[in-house]
């Protein structure tokens, strides 16, 4: 989601289409609107002239640097370096002509600057002959994509994975850019052979600083092992073959005391981790979590590299966590530099993003450039317009929920409600049932007892009992804490609406239900000598 509020200043939000080959640049976009006021700050400033992805020719001088089919954009050729140049130039003209300075630059996957803009600054820029939109350097947060190999039809003798000789097979060749909150090098699912120095054809390699893999389309993709904050460079391998950050505004807008992660590719949070190895994590990892084991996961591409961008960060308590749209834009940048075949892109805000919106801008380039784009859709709706990236140029995906781990409410009077959960290592019961509300300290209010918020639960009432608690306010998960830190045994986490119900990892054995049950369940804890059972299955 945003947690700023934004206004771009473009002409609406009509698909964005490339026009042919030696037309004229669209002119001055911006300035179609009447624009409102805006606040000082950071802002992204994207222009008309394309980036080295699309750039076909046109300028006197400068010949094309669109790669040709199959080909990756080469940021290193002469003619790449010359026309760079040129675009930097003229966005330090344009920057210059309002009194501003251009702090960032943006070349290969779209045309743009960042800079430090007052009101006066944005209105004149909007109204400059070149400039595309002027957008304030907004802050997007991580959004949760989940799709099973066995939902997915990968797994299995009919599917995907053994068509394509097995999951050995599955991904080969491709490297997959992920642009999220960094990575967990050590997790399973990336484990692989140190980095060799010898060139191969299949497996990826150091050369100097550089990692370097040849791919299954012909050609290479060359990255690096960014050291930083509990990241060394030796921590890639021939899974994770690149992990870099981009953090530049995050950092110089967060500091220190508030922030809760690492200035490094070191992912502070863990949802990057979660991405990467949806994608291509290793097949057939093995996972147990506090003595459940819950059988082996494997990654969609199992047989693919993953090469890491960090542009999101987390801040202490979740405040200010995510990434601003400038070093998400150096991110892409760097992805489509490297030659990444596909970025996947789990990010996105509570509203559709304009298809001018400079994300979207550099996705259409890498889009032309043959790189295929994977974003979230978001965790918003079902409000109009609530669906996020949506740009005809992305693959845009919806998330839903595969419920494997079930486990059930049994209660005393013998009626049984399944729900889900992942936390249930045996039996639990028969127990005492009491509500949150009526177990609180004599200090919290009812609602706050019932929301089993940190320090709301009395010791004496909750004791080896199994506590219901309302979904609403406070996470989850902490709910949970704070039931364990009042002596409890068991809880029952209640949607008192029609909800999604999840299986999170609690501090005690949690079966969590939707309605109508929830409400049942709730209406019976209130009774005389209720008790309860948790069980695995129905």
């Amino acid at each position: 989601m945003l947690t700023t509020a934004a206004f771009t200043a473009t002409a609406g939000n009509a698909a964005l289409t490339e026009p042919p080959a030696g037309s004229p640049q669209p002119d001055n976009l911006a300035g179609a609107l009447q624009l409102p006021h805006f606040a000082p700050g950071r802002y992204v400033v994207t222009l008309a002239d394309k980036p080295l992805a699309t750039y076909q020719g046109g300028v006197a001088g400068l010949k094309a640097t669109k790669p040709a089919k199959g080909k990756k954009v080469d940021t290193t050729a002469p003619d790449s370096k010359r026309y760079s140049n040129w675009l930097g130039s003229r966005q330090n003209t344009v920057a210059a002509a309002v009194g501003a300075k251009a702090t960032r630059h943006y070349s290969t996957a779209v045309n743009a600057f960042a800079a430090s803009l007052t009101s006066q600054q944005v209105s004149a820029l909007s109204k400059t002959p070149g400039v595309v939109a002027v957008t304030p350097d907004q802050l997007h947060q991580a959004l949760d994509d989940k799709k099973p190999t066995d939902f997915l039809k990968l797994s299995g003798n009919t599917g995907v994975w053994k068509a394509l000789g097995g999951n050995a097979e599955a991904g080969k060749g491709v490297v997959v850019g992920v642009v999220d909150t960094g990575i967990w090098p050590e997790s399973a699912s990336l484990s692989g052979p140190k980095l060799g120095t010898k060139p191969s054809d299949t497996t990826p390699y150091r050369v100097g600083d550089s990692i370097v893999m040849h791919k299954a389309d012909g050609n290479d993709f060359t990255g690096s092992c960014q050291a930083g904050e509990d990241f060394t460079a030796d921590l890639c391998n021939t899974k994770l073959i690149s992990a870099k950050y981009f953090g530049d505004a995050w950092l110089g807008a967060t500091p220190p005391e508030a922030r809760a992660d690492y200035a490094s590719p070191r992912d502070g949070e863990g949802h990057g981790t979660h991405t990467a190895t949806t994608a291509a994590g290793r097949a057939g990892v093995d996972v147990s979590e506090s003595g459940i084991n819950f059988g082996t996961i494997s990654g969609v591409a199992p047989a693919a590299k993953v090469a890491v961008y960090k542009a999101l960060w987390t801040g202490k308590d979740g405040v200010g966590s995510g990434g601003y749209t400038s070093d998400i834009l150096a991110a892409i940048d760097q992805a489509v530099a490297d030659g990444v075949d596909v970025i996947n892109y789990s990010v996105g805000s509570i509203f559709e993003s304009a298809h001018t919106d400079p994300v979207q801008l550099a996705f259409l380039s890498a889009a032309s450039a043959g790189i295929f784009v994977s974003a979230a859709g978001g965790n918003s709706g079902p409000e109009p317009s609530s669906l996020d990236n949506t740009s005809p140029w992305v693959t845009t995906v919806g998330a839903s929920t595969v419920a494997p781990y079930e486990g059930t409410v049994v209660l005393g009077n013998g009626v049984k409600y399944a729900g889900l959960s992942t936390s249930i290592a045996s039996t639990v019961g028969a127990k005492a049932l009491v509500t949150g509300a009526a177990a609180r300290v004599t200090s919290a209010t009812e609602y706050d007892g019932s929301q089993c918020l940190p320090n709301t639960l009395d010791s004496a009432q909750v004791a080896g009992k199994i506590v219901v608690c309302d979904r609403g306010v406070g996470a989850r998960v902490d709910k949970s804490a704070e039931v364990k830190r009042a002596g409890g045994v068991g809880m029952v986490l209640l949607n008192l609406t029609g909800q999604d119900m999840v299986a999170d990892s609690h501090s005690v054995p949690t079966v969590h239900l939707n309605t109508p049950g929830s409400l049942s369940v709730k209406a019976y804890a209130g009774t005389a000598g209720a008790t309860a059972q948790l069980v695995l299955a129905t």
